[in-house]
């Protein structure tokens, strides 16, 4: 009964280290297809900062 689930959760692991994966390989796109609570994930991810002023210019902090 174990080996049963214990091979049911490595499939569950197996399926999104998969998409992950897929996911990291083009970023950009995976932040389009992002929620915007997503996006906001993304965003805390990479930046500490992330600036944008009056006149629309971008100053950013990359998250270390």
């Amino acid at each position: 009964m174990r080996l049963v689930a214990c091979n049911k959760e490595f499939g569950q692991i197996e399926e999104n280290l998969n998409v992950a994966l897929e996911l990291a390989s083009d970023c950009l796109e995976a932040y389009r297809q992002a929620s915007p609570t997503v996006r906001r994930l993304f965003n805390q991810a990479f930046f500490t900062q992330l600036l944008i002023d009056d006149d629309g210019e971008v100053r950013t902090e990359l998250a270390t």
